[in-house]
């Protein structure tokens, strides 16, 4: 169940998260536990499905690093980064906050 898109290329990645609105981007990180990546990604498309057939939200991951730039999840809103947190179960509940107060900003406007 995955709607998460893959980025290839820096400019994927540029382009994406420059555009209006709610992205999710999750940056490939070579000691990240595949499972609990896995786990992160389905559990959060599964709350933001809705917003996501709506393409209120859009969510994108990397299968490789791109870049030495850090990995991890990483929450846009409008271009701007308004969160970024590590690969981990335990940072769902910052990320979910960060996603429906930037979806709540995305509807109200």
């Amino acid at each position: 169940m995955s709607g998460w898109k893959t980025i290839n290329t820096m400019g994927e990645h540029a382009r994406y998260v420059d555009q209006d609105g709610v992205n999710v981007v999750l940056v490939h990180v070579d000691i990240a536990d595949p499972q609990e990546t896995s786990d992160v990604e389905n559990n959060l498309y599964s709350q933001f499905q809705q917003a996501a057939a709506k393409n209120q939200v859009r969510f994108y991951h990397t299968s490789q690093k791109l870049s030495d730039g850090g990995g991890g999840v990483m929450v846009y809103y409008n271009g701007k980064k308004i969160e970024h947190k590590k690969v981990l179960m335990g940072s769902l509940p910052a990320l979910v906050e960060a996603i429906s107060a930037a979806l709540e900003k995305y509807n109200s406007h």
